[in-house]
Formats: structure tokens, sequence, C-alpha cells
């Protein structure tokens, strides 16, 4: 079974800063299908609107380019609860609603 994971936006961040890094090895892995890359439209929106920040100086080109590989390595999921804090989501799985 292959490992589920929600990419933090600094790991992806990280990855393309630091490429041979463990972040970009995760990346890597990530977009190879080696992890099963979980996204919503949230995340992916985050994803961009941070990379896209001055502060990292990622040309626009790479960014899209960047979110299309994100998009297209990832399952898309919606999810139909937000957890706000932790003890909402320890209430929620005591009382199994998710």
């Amino acid at each position: 079974m292959i490992p589920r994971v929600v990419l933090d936006t600094n790991v992806v961040v990280s990855a393309l800063l630091k490429p041979q890094g463990l972040e970009d090895q995760v990346l890597r892995l990530a977009l190879a299908g080696r992890l099963l890359l979980c996204v919503s439209p949230q995340v992916l929106a985050e994803y961009g609107q941070v990379l896209s920040s001055p502060k990292f100086k990622f040309q626009p080109e790479e960014v899209a380019a960047v979110l299309r590989q994100l998009q297209r390595a990832g399952s898309l999921f919606r999810p139909t609860t937000k957890i706000v804090n932790a003890r909402k989501l320890l209430d929620l799985l005591t009382t199994a609603q998710i």
C-alpha cells in the first residue's frame, strides 16, 4: 500500500530552494507516485500563493509548472469537515464523525 501524504507548504518551498535536500527527495517520491500525494483546491491555492511571494523570487512560469506537476501527481480530495484546532479533531475522532 502506498503511503498517503499531504505536503506542508514549507516542504514544497524547501524542496524547490534546496535541490537534493530531504524535502526535495520527499517531493520527488510524491511526484513519482511512490507516495500518494493528497491535495485539495485549498492546499493547491496555498502552494500557489506562497510560491508566488516575491520573497522566494520564483518566476510565474516556474510556479505554474510546479502547481501543474503537483496537481497531476496528486489525488484531489474535497474535505467535508474543516478542522480548526486539535480539540475539535479529537472530539470528532472520539465520536467517529469522520
